[in-house]
């Protein structure tokens, strides 16, 4: 019989925010719950047990399939694949004095960054393009699309602030 108590917690990151998101499992770990999975992002899956000092790291991969190669390399530098969700794949691993930082060099960060760069780049233009076609269809009478539109504007400035910030991030690294 399973003992094990489970339990769901809900929170939302931006992309730019993955060392908050880190931080925050790291806690949840200090409190005695461990990610056990992610599902939209957003909706977190924790297991009970001891409080426990994790170090936790998220990966963004341009490709959403995952070698074994990758995934050894990760292994062998002590880290535990935890699971996915999309291109953004969790890590866990004891937290102590000799750690290694799944990116413990700029350049490697760097090359994160601007592969969520080039992700926000294209879902901006592909919102804009429906705000610009919605603003059409509202000027040319059909009030039908008023929220659509109100959301495709809040989505393209979250986006567009989710990529100013990378770039910044880019350019303190640089």
């Amino acid at each position: 019989m399973n003992n094990k108590q489970y339990i769901v917690k809900y929170k939302f990151f931006l992309i730019h925010m993955y060392k908050e998101e880190e931080a925050w499992l790291e806690y949840m770990s200090s409190m005695g719950y461990h990610l056990v999975s992610v599902f939209f992002g957003f909706r977190f899956t924790f297991v009970k047990g001891e409080p426990a000092k994790y170090k936790y790291s998220l990966d963004y991969r341009k490709s959403y399939e995952l070698s074994s190669d990758y995934l050894q390399l990760f292994e062998d530098a002590g880290w535990q694949y935890i699971g996915s969700y999309l291109r953004w794949h969790y890590f866990r691993t004891s937290k102590c004095e000799n750690t290694v930082d799944i990116f413990s060099d700029s350049s490697d960060i760097i090359e994160r960054n601007r592969n969520l760069i080039s992700l926000t780049t294209i879902l901006l233009g592909v919102i804009l393009t429906i705000l610009l076609l919605n603003t059409i269809a509202i000027f040319a009478g059909n009030s039908n699309r008023t929220f659509s539109t109100l959301v495709a504007f809040v989505v393209s400035f979250t986006l567009y602030t989710v990529r100013k910030n990378l770039i910044k991030m880019n350019r303190d690294l640089e």
